[in-house]
């Protein structure tokens, strides 16, 4: 892996439908040389799956960070014990022992159980925490339909599908798929990505 690699996964990181053309043009590389080496990071395992979700916004969550030195556990404890915990979206582990988490929550009043969690069953016994600063940048009118819940769930584990896939799949028409997605995508209501 390069720094070319590592551009492209940046770029797909944001947006994991950016087509091949435009990541192409943003790195100065032939369209055939960029899909080799996307599929090369597919094979390789760095990149398992393209993603589709609600938007964070649309969930009207706090994101929380919490980090600290994790002791009394390993770091494969800590990681198994982390899968347990539905708020926790991410988790990363660093030299000395450090490990950083990732969570949505719902409301402040769920921020305490999450940290005794972190403390008490990831081994982190004096965790920092911050909230991260996120302004709510959905349309409150702005409702996903059922529709548009099926397009997300089709795009769920590849959201590099086409738009003539999707809608072979759920019996639409391509332009339907095409316009709903586009709605989805200005309001920001789904969110592209990969792990």
């Amino acid at each position: 892996m390069d720094k070319t690699d590592l551009f492209l996964i940046m770029m797909l990181l944001a947006n994991s439908r950016t087509t091949y053309r435009e990541l192409a043009s943003k790195i100065g590389l032939s369209v055939n040389a960029v899909h080799k080496r996307i599929q090369g990071l597919v094979q390789s395992g760095i990149i398992r799956t393209f993603s589709a979700s609600l938007d964070i916004g649309m969930l009207k969550a706090l994101t929380i960070i919490i980090f600290g030195k994790c002791q009394d556990c390993t770091v494969e404890e800590v990681l198994k014990r982390a899968q347990k915990n539905d708020a926790i979206y991410w988790i990363s582990a660093a030299g000395g022992d450090f490990v950083y988490v990732g969570a949505h929550i719902r409301s402040i009043s769920d921020l305490e159980p999450l940290v005794e969690y972190v403390r008490d069953e990831l081994c982190i016994a004096e965790p920092t925490v911050g909230i991260e600063n996120v302004q709510q940048h959905v349309c409150p009118e702005k409702e996903l339909t059922a529709l548009d819940y099926q397009i997300m769930r089709s795009l769920q584990k590849n959201s590099r599908k086409q738009i003539v896939d999707i809608a072979e799949e759920l019996h639409i028409s391509a332009k339907t798929v095409q316009r709903k997605l586009s709605n989805m995508e200005q309001n920001r209501m789904i969110k592209f990505s990969l792990e």
